[in-house]
């Protein structure tokens, strides 16, 4: 007799392989009925009975950029609410543009002042907390099932490092004066860029990606997909999506020209793409995430009032710094890979 994952010989009646460790029978330990030989997973209850493959260097070192991205994550919502008085503080002397085209150069069409932007940061905080609960929840869920480095958890922390060091080589190599726009002190900070959290990706994701999709699914008689998932991501990806996928991105790209300068074209346009594939994969909580990760960069120096010198402001930009360099390596085997066997990432 042999075992089913290993194929080394096991002796008749022994429960565990000598070789690897593989469960060969007896019952589920949650639901108890009896699983039978070589199984992966209980029939009954979905538990999975063998022990999961080991992992690689490369695969260990995703889910420990997804820990520090999940710390990340965890300074920044705790900054946004705990430093909610300086929103209060700064809202009746802001008019704040809460609705605006996004290119060829952002420009406001309906303004928000005093207890409307109070009103407005709140709800989007929520929103962001909603999101952050949900990236936890699918995280969870995909780790349940032995797949922890699928997880958009991981991904996301792998994305945010690799476009900083994108970012960094561009500005290395290129040499060009970075000119950065003028969003104020903590309050007026943490207003703008909360809102480009969950604005953008409505406007980017929603608007400009979801919407043509449906649109197109519909004329090609795709009638089995509600139409709210096409809204709120996670539909899956076609090859002809990926027009709309570049188009949105372009758009995302474009619009951060003025303010921040030629430079910021290109890295933004990487980091539409990979909300796009966020969004399609996911779903739009997850490119929010990844958005608000990248946007509240600075919350460990707001939390902290410390400029430059905050622990909390500069551990997760050397951890960018390192896990940008392993995303490289995860993303680039994974698309050697598609490109192999010829299908989507």
């Amino acid at each position: 007799m042999t075992c089913p994952r290993c194929d080394s010989e096991r002796e008749a009646g022994s429960r565990f392989c000598r070789s690897c460790g593989a469960d060969l029978k007896g019952p589920c330990p949650d639901c108890g009925r009896n699983a039978s030989s070589g199984c992966a997973y209980c029939r009954s209850c979905g538990r999975r009975l063998e022990a999961p493959p080991r992992r690689s260097a490369v695969e260990t070192m995703a889910l420990i950029a997804g820990l520090f991205g999940a710390l990340v994550l965890l300074v920044e919502i705790v900054t946004a609410w705990a430093r909610i008085g300086d929103v209060v503080g700064i809202a009746g002397s802001v008019s704040f543009g809460a609705v605006y085209w996004l290119s060829p150069a952002p420009e406001s069409i309906i303004w928000l002042s005093g207890n409307w932007v109070i009103l407005l940061y709140v709800a989007e905080a929520a929103v962001v907390t909603f999101c952050l609960y949900r990236l936890l929840r699918e995280h969870l869920r995909i780790s349940k099932e032995g797949r922890p480095v699928d997880s958009p958890a991981v991904r996301i922390p792998l994305i945010y490092s690799m476009i900083y060091v994108m970012n960094l080589a561009i500005l290395a190599l290129s040499g060009w004066d970075v000119s950065t726009p003028d969003i104020g002190e903590s309050g007026s900070a943490m207003i703008q860029l909360m809102h480009a959290s969950v604005y953008e990706e409505l406007y980017c994701r929603v608007l400009a990606l979801g919407v043509p999709i449906l649109a197109v699914s519909y004329i090609l008689g795709d009638r089995e997909t509600p139409a709210k998932r096409f809204l709120l991501g996670g539909f899956g990806y076609r090859k002809w999506m990926l027009a709309f996928v570049l188009l949105s991105s372009l758009l995302f790209g474009m619009a951060h020209y003025d303010g921040w300068g030629l430079w910021k074209i290109l890295p933004s346009f990487v980091m539409g793409v990979f909300l796009s594939y966020l969004f399609i994969r996911y779903g739009l909580y997850a490119a929010v995430s990844m958005h608000f990760l990248t946007d509240f960069a600075l919350a460990g120096t707001w939390l902290t009032g410390s400029v430059g010198g905050s622990v909390l402001t500069t551990l997760p930009l050397l951890g960018a710094v390192f896990f940008g360099l392993s995303a490289f390596v995860v993303f680039g085997r994974e698309a050697d890979s598609a490109m192999r066997e010829r299908r989507i990432l």
